[in-house]
């Protein structure tokens, strides 16, 4: 009798190690495929299904469902213009900001896991960063300050980086136990993506293609028609067709153009490299640049000219092309000093 109480025991012990085990394994091992690195179709697949979530969540953060208010009523229980109709309902506006910044945040954060330590990643972080940060001037824009619980919808977006560095340091201390901690710290966030060749890949490079083809196509749609849309009739001090969110928010719409026409430059540029002495490249070149001469008449045709710094959004749009061009002379002129000596 002892002994079938033993055995009885036993099995209960082997099933609740094997869950912990897989619970382990799950969470602890970063989806470990025998090697201990992400096979590189997966992780191209990967990278695209996070830049289609990036890609809708970003849409949809700026253009909430419902739309913007397009006229302001001041009267108790009134509206002002430019702000999402669907806060409103308080409740379920924060839960879908909060929701919709989760997926947003966790899908940008993948992004640049994956495509860390590969050539162009400092273009694809400041495309990205920018179009985040294109993404929260819109929201807190398009959300009315009494109704909008905005540090919650904040804490969403630091999460998924919060997550990652509390996950790594857990790691780094108690599981690979290095002998000097704090060497390697920036690979806290990219110990399990790093790809030791520094190359970009055929596939690879298709897939970050991909990428910033669709960070160029949401932040085109986005500067054609910005959050909170344009005035349909000229009246009250506001013209038909310029853009309401630069009436009564002339900073944050500033930073709003400045940050989307960043991450926009930025990723019309590495589309161009990344298709350079290819096949098609002059058509590429000519549907690009009229790409963005078309996204520079329409910033420039929705901004009210004394509201909004011009300037600053064309300085914005050379700079991509600017730092690149320093890059590779500092570059160049590093490389023929090293031969003289």
């Amino acid at each position: 009798m002892t002994n079938i109480n033993d055995n009885h025991v036993d099995d209960h012990s082997n099933i609740i190690s094997r869950i912990g085990k897989c619970i382990k394994q799950w969470f602890i091992q970063d989806f470990d495929q025998n090697s201990g690195e992400l096979d590189a179709a997966f992780k191209n697949n990967m990278l695209v299904v996070a830049t289609l979530i990036v890609a809708v969540t970003f849409q949809t953060g700026i253009n909430p469902p419902g739309g913007a208010w397009q006229d302001t009523k001041v009267e108790p229980g009134g509206h002002e213009a430019g702000k999402a109709i669907l806060a409103s309902l308080h409740l379920p506006y924060n839960l879908f900001l909060i929701l919709n910044t989760l997926a947003f945040s966790m899908s940008t954060q993948i992004i640049l896991m994956l495509v860390y330590n590969s050539k162009l990643y400092f273009e694809v972080v400041v495309a990205t960063v920018s179009m985040v940060a294109t993404y929260g001037m819109a929201v807190w824009s398009l959300s009315p300050d009494k109704d909008v619980k905005l540090r919650y919808v904040f804490m969403a977006a630091l999460f998924p980086y919060l997550w990652r560095l509390s996950f790594q340091t857990f790691k780094t201390f108690f599981i690979n136990k290095p002998t000097k901690i704090g060497k390697h710290i920036k690979q806290w966030f990219f110990q399990d993506f790093d790809q030791n060749s520094g190359e970009l890949d055929a596939a690879f490079k298709n897939n970050m293609l991909v990428v910033v083809t669709l960070i160029v196509a949401v932040t085109f749609q986005t500067g054609i028609k910005p959050p909170g849309g344009a005035w349909q009739e000229t009246k009250d001090g506001h013209v038909a067709g310029k853009a309401i969110l630069a009436s009564g928010l002339h900073v944050p719409y500033n930073l709003f153009l400045i940050l989307n026409t960043l991450a926009f430059s930025m990723s019309t540029q590495i589309i161009l490299m990344l298709v350079y002495n290819k096949k098609l490249y002059f058509e590429v070149v000519v549907a690009t640049v009229s790409m963005v001469a078309t996204y520079g008449m329409a910033v420039s045709s929705l901004s009210p000219d004394k509201d909004v710094k011009l300037r600053y959004v064309s300085m914005a749009a050379l700079f991509p092309y600017l730092w690149r061009l320093s890059y590779q002379t500092f570059k160049t002129f590093i490389k023929k000093n090293e031969t003289t000596k």
